[in-house]
This record gives C-alpha cells, structure tokens and sequence, in this order.
C-alpha cells in the first residue's frame, strides 16, 4: 500500500495539460524498462525465442561488405541522358574555374550572356590558387630591379605574380664607372672633436675597490676644479719645502704664528655666529 501511493501521480485537478504531460513521460519510462528487461533477459537465456538485436561493431566485417555489395547491385539505373547532364555541368564548373585562375574573372562571352562579375564571388581564386601550389614549390622567371632574370618560387617572386599598375623607378641613378666622395663639412668636424673633448674622462680611482693609502688624493673629473686642485697643491709643496729649509728656531716661530693665526679666525667665526643668533633671537621677540 505505501509502494502505491509513494509512486502515485500527484497532479493538481485542475491542470489537464500537467497530467498529460507526466502520464506521457511515465508510459515513456515503462516502455524503456520493460525493453530493457527484455534485452537482459535474451542475453542472459540463449535458447529463448527472443533475440538480442545485434550491434554495428558485432558484425562481421565481410558481412558488411557484402552489405554494401547488394545495395549498389540494386541501385536504380542511371540513364544516359543523366550521365550527360552531369558531364556537361562539371565541364562548365571546370571552364569557369580557369577563367578565374587565369583572368581573375568570367570571360567576354560569358559577360555578355549576364552571368556573374567577379566581384561578386566570395573567394578570391588567385589568392586560393596560390595557396593550393604551396607544397609544389613551383619555380617561375622574374626581372628584378637590377634587370636580371631570375627563377625564383613563386612566394619569393611576391607581389610579381600580379599586375602591377605602378612599378617603382629609382631617382637620381648612376651608371658606369663612377664612385661617390663622402665629403664632410669643416663645421661639422669642429663640432664632433669639441664634443669629444667634452667627453674626454679622467681616472676616476673612486671605482676601485680597494684600500687606499693615507696620503690618497681623488682628484675631481670636472677640468676647471681639477686644475684649482693642482695649483693649490702646488702652493701647499711650495710652503712645506720653505718650512724645511728654515732653521729650527725660525720652524718654531712660524708654527707658532700659525697657531696664533689660526686661533685669531676661529674666534671671529665664534663672535660672527652668536651675534647671527643674538639678531634672529631679537627679531622673533615682540
């Protein structure tokens, strides 16, 4: 009892088209399962009546083809007037094939009947004619622009399979025995060895990864602050070998005075820097 109702039907009363509907999809469920059955059935029982109905891939493969025998033993004959229509069309598909290859279009005559113009065609047949012949590796003659005769394929040929309107001629050409001069003007050299002067680096020890030693001296690489370098130098060099050649008293003197000299700037730096703040301290208050 409870196996009836669970499979019961629930249709609302009022949709007709709802129970037609599902009473369609269970007659369709009831028919599949029930052939279902009986193709387990007569697999399982060989001696029954009923049998499996075979499959494609179960069929021998000579049966198959002696199928296939029979069905073209007993094909309707063709007549002889088929046969001929279908010649005489494929011959007209294969004429007008070629005058698209060779012409780019249907011929005078076949313009003049009204037949269709080449721009309506979807297929540009050269481009696919081409294309067909790429394994071929066809060879063809060319001039090319230095009026020699080449024979190239026809995809190194380019665009000298089709006609060209506008071919290209060079300007100013040159013929017989003539070598052109590469001459360059004074002003642009001058402008050339200044910036190359410009350009012109010194030894930059900076670079070197390595220890230097106490008396190391870097050099700058701008020519102006490179020389001021060198003379103040210079002037150091001057100084020390006057101090050598001093006496040892003299010696004293001078780097006591030096001392002195010293101590004088370092005083007036001090006094010029606490009146700088006195002045900014006087100026803040009100």
């Amino acid at each position: 009892m409870e196996k009836d109702t669970r499979d019961r039907i629930r249709v609302p009363p009022s949709s007709f088209l709802g129970f037609n509907t599902e009473f369609a999809k269970e007659k369709a469920k009831f028919l599949e399962a029930r052939k279902l059955k009986e193709h387990n059935s007569a697999a399982g029982n060989p001696n029954r009546s009923l049998k499996r109905i075979p499959l494609k891939k179960d069929i021998p493969v000579s049966h198959q083809t002696q199928s296939k025998k029979l069905k073209l033993k007993h094909a309707p004959d063709v007549t002889e007037e088929e046969l001929r229509k279908s010649k005489e069309a494929l011959e007209h598909k294969a004429k007008l094939y070629d005058d698209l290859v060779r012409h780019g279009g249907p011929n005078v005559h076949e313009e003049e009947q009204g037949d269709t113009e080449m721009g309506d065609y979807l297929v540009d047949f050269t481009k696919k004619w081409a294309e067909s012949n790429e394994g071929e590796n066809e060879q063809m003659e060319i001039v090319d622009e230095f009026g020699r005769t080449r024979k190239v394929s026809i995809f190194e040929a380019g665009s000298t399979l089709l006609d060209q309107s506008e071919k290209y001629k060079p300007e100013h050409v040159i013929y017989g025995d003539y070598m052109p001069e590469f001459h360059i003007p004074e002003e642009t050299m001058r402008e050339i060895w200044s910036h190359k002067e410009k350009l012109a680096e010194h030894y930059d020890a900076s670079k070197e990864v390595r220890s230097k030693g106490v008396g190391f001296y870097q050099f700058s690489l701008d020519e102006m602050e490179r020389q001021k370098q060198f003379e103040s130098l210079a002037e150091l060099r001057q100084q020390t070998i006057q101090v050598q050649e001093m006496p040892r008293t003299d010696t004293f003197y001078y780097y006591m005075r030096h001392l002195e000299e010293r101590k004088e700037r370092l005083r007036q730096e001090y006094n010029r820097r606490i009146g700088e703040n006195w002045l900014d301290t006087t100026a803040i208050l009100p």
